[in-house]
């Protein structure tokens, strides 16, 4: 409930940086189980979904301290 009021209460800049960096780690999940699904006997797209499945994680972490960068800047 607290995460949820902090979100709300942040300003619209550190909130649509949050909000990109989720939408892209959702967009390469999402492309990792597809590769998985329709190519996942290639070697090469095997590790090419094992990368996908793996950097959204660092994405995130990257749009989480810019977007609190950003409030401390803002606020």
């Amino acid at each position: 409930m607290k995460l949820l009021k902090y979100i709300n209460s942040i300003s619209a800049p550190a909130f649509y940086m949050l909000k990109i960096s989720l939408i892209i780690s959702i967009l390469m999940l999402f492309s990792a189980m597809v590769i998985l699904l329709f190519r996942g006997g290639d070697y090469h797209c095997l590790e090419l979904a094992k990368e996908l499945f793996a950097a959204p994680q660092s994405v995130l972490l990257i749009g989480g301290v810019f977007s609190a960068v950003i409030e401390d800047i803002s606020s």
